[in-house]
């Protein structure tokens, strides 16, 4: 361990450890007792999505996180990368949960730890408390669950991983973007295979996870022959 600090109460504990890449997060049983400590977290400074190069002038990624100390009411986090003299930082990133780094809002989901292989396109639910990614390889849109409106993190508390959708293949092989409805009770998925833009029900509104049920296909191949994407606007 490098480094460390505590909540004002004496609940909540973070230590750095810059030989393993790694942020811990503890509570304390006993305020300010570290014997009474439990651990709620492991965070991985240095972990970049679906690669293995090290992005040292990423914002949130340390190489070896050496120092780190919580703001005055715990809204965030500073943390000191010393990785080389020439790639050193110090950033403070916000913590939607005070003190705790179950709250890292660090601007990120671990899509490739839920099995997203190409992440096409994403969208939010209207209150911002879900957000969904379509992934390219298996057809399907993945939903996470927001402690805070349209705020990403890697905190477990932060973005709470709520599972994926049905296969949407039915009206084109090749789903690639998607829209909500407006009150969120339907899809529209754009079909890059045969140029169409199709339709689907959803039975709990702003949720891929629920039952979604194919209604109808629109071929656009008068008007486009590459649809990427589609976004519902104005109805």
């Amino acid at each position: 361990p490098s480094s460390f600090d505590i909540s004002s109460d004496g609940t909540l504990m973070v230590v750095t450890n810059y030989y393993q890449d790694r942020m811990y997060g503890f509570t304390m049983s006993t305020p300010f007792d570290s014997s009474t400590i439990s651990l709620t977290q492991t965070h991985i400074t240095s972990a970049v999505e679906n690669s293995s190069y090290q992005f040292t002038n990423v914002r949130n990624h340390f190489e070896k996180p050496y120092g780190c100390r919580f703001n005055g009411d715990g809204t965030s986090i500073t943390i000191i990368d010393g990785y080389s003299s020439t790639n050193n930082k110090m950033v403070s990133i916000p913590l939607v949960v005070p003190y705790d780094i179950r709250g890292l809002a660090d601007g990120c989901l671990n899509t490739k730890t839920e099995g997203l292989d190409y992440p096409m396109n994403v969208r939010f639910s209207s209150d911002g408390k879900k957000v969904q990614v379509l992934d390219g390889s298996d057809d399907r849109i993945y939903q996470w669950a927001l402690h805070t409106p349209f705020v990403l993190g890697r905190g477990s508390m932060t973005a709470v991983y709520e599972g994926y959708s049905d296969l949407l293949r039915t009206g084109d092989g090749t789903p690639i973007g998607f829209d909500w409805t407006p009150d969120g009770k339907g899809l529209f998925v754009a079909g890059l295979a045969n140029d169409t833009i199709n339709y689907y029900d959803v039975s709990t509104p702003f949720d891929a996870t629920s039952t979604v049920t194919y209604r109808e296909t629109i071929d656009i191949t008068y008007i486009e022959t590459y649809p990427y994407t589609v976004r519902v606007v104005n109805c």
